[in-house]
């Protein structure tokens, strides 16, 4: 189903109208080749979404068809993940968007990239991500910390090791932390600041080395 990213997305309101001079025409006229009479979901990136059936005229007028749907997540997931270079990077932000983590967290540790992230091409890239994959909801993208500068909190963490010889058993409170360190790995330093830190447990899967963003689908799916 295509769908379109539509944050202004309000049960209340049952048609929207679309002018031509509005970024969203191009994209709808250009880039998903709307035509009269086709159909759209449209999500909010909160949980919401509902099918729009689309008029094609001097503007675009989108009218729902149904009631705007609250989608509710199954479990909060947490990504930290030591910051990788920005064409890995970039695919982080893609696949996290489509396995619907809640957050993504950049991390500079002692083997991670160094570098200004450009956080609104990244927002923009996990909106196009959000779309293709139909997720409900769009992951807060937050700003580089310091691996030292990490605030604790109440949520089991894991951190992704392939050379732990024991899977662990998976903690389903709702809200878990993942650990996945950069190109380099996290470093001794790194992992007695996050065991300081979190109630941690050691994440293997028995897959070869992965590059971060492929790491990101493996550990993702196997905590959901």
């Amino acid at each position: 189903m295509r769908a379109l990213y539509f944050p202004d997305l309000n049960s209340k309101i049952k048609s929207y109208n679309i002018e031509k001079r509005s970024s969203s025409f191009h994209h709808l006229s250009n880039v998903l080749r709307i035509r009269t009479n086709d159909q759209l979901l449209l999500l909010n990136g909160s949980g919401d979404s509902v099918l729009a059936q689309v008029i094609v005229s001097k503007c675009i007028t989108l009218n729902l068809l149904g009631e705007v749907i609250k989608n509710k997540r199954n479990k909060l997931i947490h990504l930290y993940i030591g910051l990788t270079k920005p064409d890995s990077f970039k695919r982080v932000i893609q696949n996290s968007t489509e396995c619907g983590v809640a957050s993504i967290n950049p991390v500079i540790s002692e083997f991670s990239q160094r570098y200004k992230i450009n956080y609104e091409k990244l927002h923009k890239i996990s909106i196009s991500s959000l779309e293709q994959s139909n997720n409900y909801h769009l992951p807060v993208l937050n700003e580089a910390i310091n691996i030292s500068n990490l605030k604790e909190d109440s949520n089991h963490s894991y951190i992704l090791d392939c050379a732990v010889e024991k899977k662990p058993s998976i903690v389903n409170n709702g809200e878990t932390n993942i650990f996945i360190g950069p190109e380099g790995g996290w470093s001794v330093k790194d992992i007695d600041i996050i065991e300081n830190k979190y109630e941690t447990s050691y994440l293997k899967l028995n897959l070869p080395i992965l590059r971060s963003y492929n790491a990101v689908v493996a550990s993702i799916g196997y905590l959901n």
